[in-house]
């Protein structure tokens, strides 16, 4: 039986948030029996064979062993854990959150999102979305602080504060209602 070892660097992208980097070293035991094979060969098996591996696995097969931020980041959520907004009726922060969802993922892209291309593509109407992003209504002061709103022409254009980028990935994480 050899011992190999599989290792590489892969830069996140937008759509890994908050991910920015992993870097993956795999130990491999491999037993190729008394066939004799050139290291090219050995090398296409046993990568073959990793990554018929890792396409079935699960979260579960994870281990974490070591986790500096762990503390770090359970202080953080123990003083930052998300509670529903008082006086706002629970289906209003539903469709704030949808709105800040899709902006989330239209931002990618890195051009504007206007609040035009999200009527009816959410499930919400144009006065819905209007009236969420009118100045002075309860529930566009909670949305204020997640979303960025300035005009463009007869629309308005969407951006996500820092703060509305974590929501986003609490929302896909479904650790907020959406």
């Amino acid at each position: 039986m050899g011992l190999y070892e599989l290792h590489r660097k892969e830069t996140c992208g937008e759509a890994d948030w908050p991910l920015r980097s992993l870097n993956i070293r795999v130990s491999v035991d491999a037993d190729f029996g008394e066939t004799p094979m050139p290291g090219p060969a050995q090398r296409r098996a046993i990568l073959k064979g990793v990554l018929h591996a890792l396409g079935g696995a699960e979260e579960q097969d994870v281990t974490i062993l070591s986790n500096p931020i762990a503390s770090f980041t359970q202080r953080k959520e123990e003083g930052s854990a998300w509670t529903r907004p008082e006086g706002i009726d629970l289906r209003v922060v539903k469709s704030a959150h949808r709105i800040v969802n899709e902006v989330c993922k239209r931002s990618q892209s890195g051009r504007a999102v206007l609040a035009s291309e999200l009527v009816g593509s959410i499930g919400l109407s144009a006065p819905t979305i209007g009236r969420l992003l009118r100045p002075g209504e309860q529930a566009n002061e909670y949305l204020a602080q997640y979303l960025v709103v300035t005009p463009h022409g007869r629309t308005k254009a969407l951006d996500l504060t820092p703060q509305g980028r974590m929501l986003a990935s609490k929302i896909r994480a479904g650790v907020v209602p959406s």
